[in-house]
């Protein structure tokens, strides 16, 4: 199936199409798309790190769902993705299952993000934030999910450089001497990708 036909799919005949990709060809059509190798660079960061506890803020159409979760499989650790539409959540598993990915690393978790922190207990390695991309919303995510994550554990911000979330990362780290910012955006990326990691 050529980019024409492909972009001629619905949504979820997209989602359900991308992921029964074999990992080199998702990666290679999550570029056409988006023009960015980021999905690639989350898995690599999170292996990197050796990562067992993996949580995910934000789905969408299991893009970074996919990266993270492959990461998790290899890590011998584990993918808790919270999304607040439970639409979006639905189609992703379903396509991570049909697609033949290995969901018993992966836990979905239907809700807002700072209502599902307020019962949250365990340690967080490795975490990704892609969601309102507001910038009130987005450090109150920082505040609220940081003080979960381990020592040298890491937070990964999507579309970093969009004003926002830039602006949220800049202060929060100006508040928080215990974490350190590092651009980690791939090639030829608009978006940006952020990684702060706690000292």
């Amino acid at each position: 199936m050529d980019g024409a036909e492909i972009d001629k799919l619905s949504l979820t005949e997209y989602i359900n199409h991308i992921h029964r990709l074999s990992w080199e060809d998702f990666i290679s059509e999550a570029f056409r798309k988006s023009g960015t190798f980021y999905v690639s660079a989350l898995y690599e960061k999170a292996v990197e790190a050796k990562a067992k506890t993996i949580v995910e803020i934000g789905v969408m159409i299991g893009q970074s769902t996919r990266a993270l979760l492959k990461a998790a499989v290899e890590n011998g650790g584990h993918l808790y993705s919270i999304e607040l539409s439970n639409g979006s959540l639905s189609l992703v598993g379903e396509a991570l299952k049909s697609g033949g990915q290995d969901t018993a690393f992966w836990t979905s978790i239907q809700g807002d993000d700072l209502e599902v922190a307020k019962t949250w207990t365990m340690p967080i390695e490795f975490l990704l934030i892609d969601t309102s991309h507001e910038y009130g919303f987005t450090v109150k995510e920082l505040e609220t999910y940081s003080k979960f994550v381990v020592q040298q554990g890491i937070i990964t911000m999507h579309d970093s450089y969009y004003p926002p979330v830039k602006q949220a990362i800049d202060d929060y780290v100006k508040l928080h001497a215990e974490w350190t910012f590092e651009d980690i955006t791939p090639k030829n990326d608009g978006w940006g990708l952020g990684l702060l990691r706690r000292k």
